[in-house]
C-alpha cells in the first residue's frame, strides 16, 4: 500500500497484527507523530450512538497548545479527503494544556473504512490515520498515516487507541475512554472458538449455521455471553445480536454447540430470527464482561469487525453443495462439507473449494458456452435472456443430463438448477442447444426453459456433464464504476468478467464466443443474436482494431490538395513598370496598424534592406520615402512575408484634400496563399495602389508597408470543419476516453485514427488527451488487472498518433491515478522514456514522473508549448509550470489539465472549479501560472461531463492579454441507442494573421458535427434510488430525454485570440505600374 506520510510523521516500524489474542488486535506500522498534538483515539460510531462517532487529540509537550487555524479533515471510505471548508470540528479558541487529552464529537464515520488527518496552521500533515481494509486490494488513503484494519466493533463501544505515551505510534483496539487516559486491550482468556461457520446451505438462503468448541480441558459457563453477527458492511452494531446465552449454557471440554439460522435444515442448540448476510458476514463471540472470546470474518473485500486483525476468510463458499469453512488443528481454516456438530474435516481432505479448481481449454475445444443474453424487459423490444451452448469440435458429443446453474447477481451458484438437458440429446459439430427464459422468443425453439432470468447486475452460467464436471463457464459482472467499482467474484467467471453493459440491447447484441483463452473478457464480444444458429466469430485484437480504423479514416480523409487559396496579388512580371528611387527608410514594429507618421524605436534601413520582422505580438512595418511623378500614380510594391500574413501598402495623406486630416490612406492588401512551414518569408506578395497628386510632396511620396490583422476570419465562419486553406494550424484535443478504453476500443480508434488520416490535410499541429485514459482506476478497491488491460488499450491507440509522427501528450485523470494517489501504473505506460526521443517532447516534472511534462512544436511560423498537469496537482506542479512558461515567453503556451472548468447549465455559466474537492485548484493555477503571463493563451480540461467555456480579455491586467479556458468532456453523451461512445473530439483551427481560434465538434462514429443533440439527461437511477445511478439500461436514459444545456454556439465558436508569430515584410521592389 503506497501512503503518503507528511515530514511531521516518521515511519520506525511494525507491529504485530494478527495471530495474536483476540482483544489485541495492533497497528501494523508504527508512526510517530513529531507534531504539536497527536490523534490519540478513534471511535466510528456507538460510543455515543449509532449515528455518531468521536476522535481525540492530545497534547504530548510540556506546554499549552492553542488549536486555533488547526483542523481535522475525514477521509471517507474511498480514501478521499474532504474538502477544506468541511473540518469535523471547529477548533477555534481551543486550547489544549500540556499533556490533556480531548474528545471532539463527529458525525459517524464509514464503517467500510475512514481515515483522518490534523493540518497545522502552516497546512502542514500533524499526525494522520487510515483505517481501511487492504485485502483484495489496498485501499490508500489521501489522509495517509497509520494503517489499520476496519474491525472495531460498535456494539462493544470499541475504539481505536493509540497504546502507552503519544509518542509510542502502537495502537490498539480496545473499549473507548473519551476524554480519558487509553487503555490496553484485554482479551478474554476462555479456550471457545469459532468452528464452523457458512452463511448459506442447500436448503436456501437461511440455511446458515455457527458452530462453537471448547477446545479447552475444562468445562465453560456461557452464562451471558453474547454471540453478535457482522452484517452485510461489515459492521457489528448493537442491533446485531443474535444470541444471549443464559445461566444454563455450558460448554464440556470437546463439546460443540451448534447455532442455526432461521431456515437452519438440520439439528441446532440455539435458533436465532436472523440469517447470516451471504457475501459479508461474520460471527463475534463475547465473555460476560464485554471481552471478545473469538471472532471470525468473511468477506472478498470489506473488512469486518467480527475479524481478529487484518486476516478474514474469503466469501467463496458453494452453498449449493453444502459448504462451509472449518477450523483446523493449526488454527488456520479450510472449505470442507459442513459438519454441525460433528469433527471438522482435515485439510488434507478438504480443498480450496469444490467449484475452485482451474480451469483451462483443450487445444481442440469441444462444447462450450457460445452465447449469453441477460435482457431485462424492454418496452416494445423482444427480450433475449438465454444460454446457447455450441458443438465446436469435430465429434459428436452426448450431451444426456446436463446440468446448467446460473451464478447470481451475488456470484454465487444459484440453488437451483437453470436447466436440465433432455436425454438422448446428441450434438453434432456446429450444433447449437439453447436454454432460454420462459415467455420469451428463444423459449419456443429452446432445448429447455427456465422461470427465472439471467440478471442484467449480474449473472453466470455453470455447464456440468451428467458426472457433474465442469465442462465450461461464462461470468457476466462487471459493471459500471458509478454502479460498482469492482467486479462480484464468481465462480462462474474465468479470468476477468465480460461487462454488463457493453451490449447494445436496443440493437438486439448479444455476448457471442470468438475465441478460447479462459478469459471471459477476452473470449467474448458484442454481436447481433443468433440464437440456436453458431455465428462463427473472430477474435480482434488491437491490431484489427486499430487497421480498420486507419482504413475507415483514409477512405474519407480530406485530400490535402482540397480548400481555397486566400487572397493573394499576382506577382509582378519582368520589366512591369519602372523602379522608384528610395530617398530613405525606416523599419520598425508597432502592436497595431500605425496611425501617426513614425513609431518609437523605429531604425534607419538602407534601399537596399528595405526588410522588418517580428516574432511576437508586435506588426512589423518599412516606412519609406520614394520619388514620384508630381501627379502621382500607380505604385506597385512587390516582396515576401511569412506564410498567410495580412501586407497593407498605405501612403502618407498630408492632411489636404477631402478629409482634412493627415493620416495614413491604405492603397492595397493582400496576403501570402499557404500556411508557413517555418519562420522564412517566402510568401510572394504584390500590393498596387494609386497616389493622388495632393500626396505628392517635393517630388516624393512616404509609403509604408506592415504587416497588419486580417479583418475577417472564413475559419471563424465555416459551417463544420474550416477549409484548411482558412487557417494555419490545428490542435486536436480528446479527452475522457476511458468508457473506450473499458468497452468500445473501434470508438477510440476511430478517433485516433482520423487524427492520423488527416494530419497533414487538416494542418494537425499537436493532439492533448486531457486524461480519464482508462476507466477501473479511480476507486480503492478496483484490481490491478482490469486497470492493466484498459491501460494497455489506451496505450497502443494513443500509439497510432506516435507511429505516425503526430506530436501529442497525455496527462493522467482521476480514473488513470486513483484520484491522484498514486501516478505509478500511468508512468508504466505513459511515462518519460516513452516520449524522450520525440522531437516534440520538452521535458516531465521528474526523471521518471510524467504526470506533468511539456512539449513544444512550431507551425505555421508560431512558436508553442504545451504544458500538461495532472488530475489533483498542487503546489509542486504548479511551481513547475511556473518555471517552464518563464522559460519560453517567446512561445504560446497551452495548458491542459483534467479538473479545471466545472460545465455550463442551462441556467448557469461555466466556472473554475475550486470546491469540488480538496485538490481542485482552478483558482491557483489561473492565479499563478495564466493570468500573470500574457503568452498563456488557453487552457483544455475534461472530466467534468459537458462543455463551458470562459473568455478573459486582458487576463491579469494586461492589455490584449484574452485568455480561453475550454471543458469539452463528452463521456455521458449517448448515442442514438444511448451507449456512452459517441467519440466527440474537438479541432481548434488557428488563424494567426486574424488573431481567431476557430473551435469545431465533430465525431466520426456519428458522423456529426454538433454533440449537443447527444446531451441526455445523466445518471438516472434505476432502482428508484437517486444514489445509485445506473448505466444498464441506457434506453431509459433515451426516454427521459435530452438535458438541453447546449446549442450550436456551445459545439462551435470563435474566440480572438493574440498569438506570437513570425511576420515579416522584406521589399523586392518599388515601382510604377503602366496604365
Amino acid at each position: 500500500m503506497t501512503t503518503f506520510l507528511a515530514a511531521s510523521i516518521l515511519l520506525i516500524g511494525i507491529a504485530a497484527s494478527v495471530g495474536g489474542p483476540a482483544g489485541a488486535a495492533e497497528s501494523p506500522r508504527i508512526v510517530t507523530s513529531t507534531g504539536t498534538v497527536s490523534l490519540v483515539e478513534v471511535a466510528p460510531a456507538g460510543v455515543r450512538g449509532s449515528a455518531s462517532g468521536f476522535f481525540e487529540l492530545a497534547n504530548p509537550g510540556d506546554r499549552p497548545v492553542d488549536l486555533t487555524g488547526y483542523a481535522v479533515f475525514r477521509c471517507d471510505d474511498e480514501g478521499l479527503r474532504a474538502r477544506p471548508s468541511d473540518p469535523e470540528a471547529d477548533l477555534g479558541a481551543v486550547v489544549l494544556a500540556a499533556g490533556e487529552r480531548r474528545a471532539f464529537p463527529t458525525t459517524r464515520l464509514s464503517e467500510r473504512g475512514y481515515g483522518l488527518i490534523v493540518i497545522a496552521p502552516s497546512g502542514e500533515t500533524v499526525d494522520a490515520l487510515a483505517v481501511y481494509s487492504d485485502d483484495p486490494a489496498p485501499t490508500t488513503s489521501e489522509c495517509g498515516g497509520v494503517e489499520l484494519p476496519v474491525t472495531t466493533a460498535a456494539a462493544l463501544g470499541e475504539s481505536w487507541q493509540r497504546a502507552g505515551a503519544s509518542a509510542d505510534g502502537r495502537w490498539v483496539r480496545a473499549i473507548a475512554t473519551p476524554g480519558g487516559s487509553n487503555v490496553l486491550a484485554v482479551a478474554g482468556d476462555e479456550p471457545v472458538r469459532v468452528s464452523e461457520i457458512a452463511a448459506a446451505g442447500p436448503a436456501g438462503r437461511s440455511d446458515d449455521f455457527v458452530e462453537l468448541e471448547n477446545a479447552g480441558p475444562v468445562v465453560v459457563d456461557l452464562d451471558g455471553w453474547r454471540l453478535y453477527r457482522c452484517t452485510a458492511t461489515g459492521a457489528a452494531p448493537s442491533e446485531a445480536l443474535q444470541h444471549v446465552f443464559d445461566a444454563s449454557a455450558t460448554l464440556r471440554p470437546g463439546e460443540r454447540l451448534v447455532i442455526g439460522g432461521p431456515g437452519f435444515a438440520e439439528d441446532a442448540d440455539v435458533r436465532v430470527e436472523t440469517s447470516l448476510a451471504d457475501p459479508v458476514h461474520g460471527v463475534l463471540l463475547v465473555d460476560a464482561d464485554g471481552r471478545r472470546v473469538d471472532g471470525v470474518g468473511v468477506s472478498s473485500r470489506e473488512d469486518t469487525a467480527c475479524q481478529t486483525g487484518r486476516d478474514k476468510l474469503t466469501s467463496t463458499l458453494d452453498y449449493r453443495t453444502g459448504e462451509s469453512w472449518q477450523r483446523q488443528a493449526d488454527g488456520g481454516f479450510a472449505i470442507a462439507s459442513r459438519t454441525p456438530g460433528a469433527p471438522n474435516a482435515e485439510r488434507s481432505r478438504s480443498a480450496a473449494s469444490s467449484i475452485a479448481t482451474a480451469f483451462a481449454y483443450d487445444d481442440r475445444p469441444g462444447l462450450a458456452v457460445s452465447e449469453i443474453a441477460t435482457d431485462p424487459e424492454i418496452d416494445g423490444m423482444p427480450r433475449r435472456n438465454f444460454v446457447e451452448l455450441a458443438n465446436f469440435g469435430a465429434r459428436e458429443v452426448d450431451i444426456s443430463g446436463w446440468t446448467l446453474v446460473a451464478c447470481g447477481a451475488d456470484g454465487f451458484r444459484r440453488l437451483d438448477d437453470l436447466a436440465v438437458v433432455a436425454p438422448g440429446t446428441v450434438l453434432g459439430p456446429d450444433d447449437t442447444w439453447t436454454a432460454a427464459l420462459e415467455g420469451t422468443p428463444a423459449a419456443g425453439v429452446a432445448g429447455a426453459a427456465y422461470a427465472d432470468p439471467l440478471e442484467l447486475a449480474g449473472a453466470g452460467v455453470w455447464v456440468q456433464d451428467a458426472e457433474g464436471r465442469r465442462v465450461d463457464s461464462v461470468g457476466v459482472f462487471h459493471r459500471n464504476e458509478m454502479d460498482s467499482s469492482v467486479d462480484v467474484p464468481s465462480p462462474c467467471t474465468k479470468g476477468l468478467a465480460l461487462s454488463t453493459f457493453a451490449v447494445d440491447r436496443v440493437r438486439g447484441e448479444t455476448l457471442q464466443r470468438a475465441a478460447f483463452t479462459g478469459d471471459d473478457a477476452s473470449d467474448f464480444f458484442p454481436a447481433p443474436a443468433t440464437p440456436g444458429v453458431l455465428a462463427v466469430r473472430r477474435a480482434s485484437s488491437a491490431d484489427d482494431v486499430i487497421r480498420r480504423a486507419l482504413d475507415d479514416a483514409r477512405s474519407e480523409a480530406v485530400d490535402a490538395a482540397v480548400g481555397r487559396a486566400a487572397a493573394v496579388a499576382v506577382a509582378p512580371q519582368a520589366g512591369d513598370g519602372t523602379p522608384l528611387e528610395v530617398l530613405a527608410a525606416h523599419a520598425g514594429s508597432w502592436p497595431s496598424p500605425l496611425t501617426s507618421r513614425t513609431a518609437p524605436g523605429e531604425h534607419e534601413v538602407s534601399a537596399a534592406g528595405l526588410t522588418a520582422r517580428d516574432d511576437g505580438y508586435d506588426l512589423p512595418y518599412v516606412r519609406m520615402r520614394v520619388r514620384v511623378p508630381d501627379g502621382g500614380g500607380t505604385i506597385s510594391w512587390q516582396g515576401r512575408t511569412v506564410g498567410r500574413a495580412e501586407v497593407r501598402l498605405s501612403v502618407w495623406a498630408p492632411g489636404a484634400g477631402t478629409t482634412g486630416r493627415a493620416g495614413w490612406r491604405a492603397l492595397d492588401e493582400a496576403a501570402g496563399a499557404l500556411a508557413a512551414a517555418d519562420a522564412a518569408a517566402t510568401a510572394s506578395v504584390r500590393l498596387d495602389g494609386v497616389v493622388r497628386g495632393e500626396e505628392v510632396v517635393g517630388g516624393a511620396v512616404d509609403l509604408l508597408v506592415q504587416v497588419v490583422p486580417r479583418a475577417e476570419s472564413a475559419a471563424a465562419d465555416a459551417d463544420g470543419l474550416a477549409d484548411p486553406a482558412d487557417y494555419d494550424l490545428a490542435l486536436g484535443h480528446i479527452t475522457d476516453t476511458q468508457y473506450y478504453s473499458e468497452a468500445y476500443p473501434e470508438v477510440y480508434a476511430g478517433e485516433v485514427a482520423w487524427l492520423a488520416e488527416n494530419a497533414d490535410a487538416r494542418k494537425l499541429a499537436f493532439v492533448t488527451h486531457t486524461g480519464d485514459l482508462i476507466q477501473n482506476w479511480v476507486d480503492p478497491g478496483q484490481t490491478e488487472e482490469r486497470a492493466r488491460r484498459e491501460y494497455e488499450v489506451a496505450s497502443r491507440l494513443q500509439g497510432v498518433l506516435d507511429a505516425n509522427g503526430i506530436a501529442n501528450s497525455v496527462l493522467p485523470g482521476n480514473h488513470d491515478n486513483k484520484r491522484g494517489v498514486s501516478n505509478d501504473l500511468f508512468n508504466e505506460y505513459f511515462g518519460p522514456e516513452r516520449y524522450r526521443d520525440r522531437p516534440w517532447f520538452g521535458g516531465s516534472l521528474t526523471a521518471d514522473d510524467n504526470s506533468a511534462n511539456w512539449s513544444s512544436f512550431a507551425a505555421g511560423g508560431a512558436r508553442f508549448v504545451m504544458i500538461s498537469l495532472p488530475y489533483a496537482y498542487g503546489e509542486r506542479e504548479v511551481a513547475w509550470a511556473q518555471d517552464v512558461v518563464a522559460a519560453h515567453r517567446d512561445a504560446n503556451v497551452v495548458i491542459s489539465t483534467h479538473e479545471h472548468l466545472m460545465p455550463a447549465t442551462a441556467t448557469d455559466e461555466a466556472e473554475r472549479s475550486t470546491t469540488s474537492r480538496w485538490v481542485s485548484h482552478g483558482d491557483l493555477l489561473w492565479e499563478r501560472v495564466v493570468a500573470p503571463n500574457r503568452n498563456v493563451v488557453l487552457v483544455l480540461s475534461g472530466h467534468f461531463h459537458g462543455l463551458g467555456a470562459i473568455i478573459t480579455e486582458n487576463a491579469g491586467g494586461i492589455p490584449g492579454h484574452t485568455v480561453l479556458e475550454a471543458l469539452a468532456d463528452y463521456q455521458e453523451f449517448r448515442t442514438p441507442t444511448g451507449e456512452r461512445a459517441t467519440g466527440f473530439q474537438r479541432l481548434l483551427q488557428v488563424d494567426l494573421a486574424a488573431g481567431m481560434l476557430a473551435v469545431d465538434t465533430f465525431s466520426v462514429p456519428l458522423g456529426a458535427t454538433a454533440s449537443h443533440p447527444y446531451d441526455y439527461t445523466q445518471f438516472l437511477p434505476d432502482d428508484g434510488d437517486a444514489a445509485t445511478a445506473s448505466n444498464e439500461r441506457p434506453w431509459r436514459i433515451l426516454a427521459q430525454g435530452l438535458q438541453h444545456r447546449y446549442t450550436e454556439e456551445d459545439d462551435a465558436f470563435a474566440v480572438p485570440l493574440a498569438l506570437q508569430y513570425a511576420k515579416a515584410v522584406e521589399t523586392d521592389a518599388v515601382s510604377t505600374v503602366r496604365d
